[in-house]
């Protein structure tokens, strides 16, 4: 199908997100396209943040974790399904609000790590 019919949970109900919530490789998405507020970040984010197939940047956007790919998704084409389809790389970071998504197990996963990144980031700015 071409949409993503996905339920919500904890990164532990899936396994596929379990390593993908701590490591280093999901923080730095995380700093650079979801919470990252230097210049030189939004200048990437907004270099990269298009459609690998398409090249849009208007529709629902996603980074593959395993391989860094961009691939949206509308209720016309779902660019991330084929891109999942093609390559069979599961994980696949929501550039709007960081949550993961597992096409495997159709679920979007909420990482503890998404809110620990913000709060630091608050502390941060708040401290200088």
């Amino acid at each position: 199908s071409s949409g993503i019919n996905a339920e919500y949970g904890g990164y532990d109900e899936c396994q596929h997100t379990v390593e993908v919530c701590t490591s280093e490789k999901y923080k730095l998405l995380l700093d650079c396209f979801v919470s990252g507020s230097t210049s030189k970040e939004l200048v990437l984010r907004s270099k990269l943040s298009r459609c690998g197939k398409c090249n849009e940047s208007s529709r629902w956007l996603f980074v593959c974790v395993e391989c860094g790919y961009f691939a949206c998704h509308s209720s016309i084409s779902s660019h991330v399904n084929l891109h999942y389809a093609a390559t069979n790389h599961k994980v696949y970071m929501d550039l709007s609000k960081g949550h993961l998504l597992c096409m495997k197990c159709e679920m979007f996963v909420y990482c503890a790590e998404l809110e620990l990144g913000f709060k630091g980031r608050v502390k941060h700015l708040v401290s200088n």
